[in-house]
Order: structure tokens, then sequence, then C-alpha cells
């Protein structure tokens, strides 16, 4: 059922795993908690599984993100690889406070392949909160990612990059057929979160597989909502599995919408657009 990185799959069986955040559980409690589900899942079941958004520090606990240990963090990440390469799964880590060389921090997604190996890296680009929040701890990421995964190109975002779509109509010049968003989205604005979702299958033609968190970060209360859209904008029902989300996604239907309604091809790009007032 399972591919190595060089060969393409059809279809894929998607584990999306709603963490839920205590205020009242510790990092580390949490920690072993996910391990522990994670270490469970039967061995080559999933083809990936996706985690949501900063769930080991809490996305809005600022405080814990600008101070968190990055030798916890290098354990979580030895583990999720050691499970990824034992379950022969992708594994999509969800985003961590990741403290770089040049000693600034990111709010970091890592992505681990069907080996273990670290294959991608995304920097949260578009950080939230306005000249609070976020900016106080993170540094904006540069960098709009692409990468390879069972064989597809899938587009890598976080949270309140979904607001922002002209980095998806990058990735899908990029040649992203699969749209993945990890996130901590608040419960006040989640009808937010599923319209943005199905826009960004729509517009793009692709699969958009959004993970969010639910439970509580400080005294904001996540909404949870996790879906899965396709790429012609019909969401798909979830089948419920220890703890999971599980998805099947037949990766071909992106060529043949593409094809079907060729949309795509009439973005007008770098056009000299004239602008009245």
């Amino acid at each position: 059922m399972h591919s190595n990185n060089s060969s393409t799959k059809t279809k894929a069986k998607i584990g999306i795993l709603e963490i839920k955040i205590e205020s009242e559980e510790s990092a580390e409690n949490r920690i072993d908690r996910i391990l522990e589900i994670l270490e469970g899942v039967q061995d080559k079941y999933f083809d990936l599984l996706i985690l949501p958004e900063l769930w080991i520090s809490g996305a809005f606990d600022y405080k814990s993100n600008a101070e968190f240990s990055q030798s916890i963090l290098q354990k979580v990440f030895m583990n999720i690889s050691r499970i990824a390469a034992q379950k022969n799964t992708y594994i999509h880590g969800g985003s961590y406070p990741l403290k770089k060389f040049d000693g600034k921090r990111y709010n970091s997604a890592l992505i681990f392949n069907n080996f273990g190996e670290l294959i991608c890296e995304y920097n949260k680009m578009h950080l939230f909160g306005f000249k609070d929040g976020e900016r106080t701890v993170f540094e904006p990421g540069r960098r709009i990612v692409v990468t390879n995964i069972m064989g597809r190109k899938m587009g890598i975002s976080t949270c309140y990059d979904l607001r922002f779509p002209e980095l998806y109509v990058n990735q899908i010049e990029l040649g992203a057929e699969v749209l993945i968003i990890s996130a901590a989205w608040p419960t006040k604005r989640i009808d937010h979160w599923a319209s943005l979702l199905q826009a960004r299958a729509i517009e793009s033609q692709a699969f958009v597989i959004g993970c969010n968190a639910k439970g509580w970060s400080m005294n904001i209360e996540l909404g949870g909502r996790s879906s899965v859209f396709s790429p012609a904008g019909e969401k798909l029902s979830p089948i419920h599995s220890n703890g999971f989300l599980e998805f099947e996604i037949d990766l071909d239907i992106v060529t043949l919408i593409r094809a079907e309604f060729p949309v795509l091809q009439d973005r007008v790009q770098n056009a000299p657009f004239k602008r009245s007032l």
C-alpha cells in the first residue's frame, strides 16, 4: 500500500489528529499523551498523519513559546522520526517554537517522511496578533514551501496564512496539488476557517486539508472542525478512528478537475493593470 519517496501514490489515507489542549495539562504530559497515540497507530495504515499548530506550547501562550526548551523539542522530533519510520507513514508534526542558529525563533512546521527523515521545514510567514501576539516571539518566515509527499507536490502553511490567498496562488504555480494547513484557530472565528478552507480548494482546484486544535490556549477557545475539501470544493466526510479523523482521497482527481474545468489557465499573471480611483 505504501510507497517509497520516488514513486507516486494515487489514493492516500490521511489521519488528522485534532489535539485537545488543556490548560491543566503540562507540556511534558501532553507530549507523552500524543506520542502514545501515534505509537498506537497500526503499521502501514495511514499514508500521512497531521498534527495541529503549536500543540505542545499552546498557540496563544506567548511566554511559553518564547521560553520553550529546545532540548525537549529535539526529543519530540526524534520520537516522531522514529514513529514515522516504524509505521511507514509521513508525519506532519504540526508546528513548534523553534530557535534557529541565528538565535531567532520561528513558528516552524516539520514533516518527516516514511523513513523518518526530516524532509520539510516551513516557517510561518503571516504572524497573528497584528503588532503584538506572535510578533513578540517569532520572526516571520520568508520562503513559500511546496514539498514532495508520496510523490505528490503539497503546499505547506500554518493557521493565519490561510487568510492570504496570494500564498496559495504561488504554491499552485509551484505545482501543488494538495494544500495542508496546520492551525490553532479560535472558536470565535471558526466559520471563517471553514469558509476559507473551502475557498482555497475551489480557487486552487486542489485538495485542502485543515488540521485544527481544540480546547483552550490561555483564555482563547480553539475551534476544532478539522476538514478536508476536494478540488471541487466539496467537504469530505471523515471516519472517526482511534482518536483520528480518517479520510481517503484520490489524488488523481486533481488532474481530472483541472482538465474538465481549466480555470487556472485563465489566471492573469503579471498583467499591466490600470488602477483607477
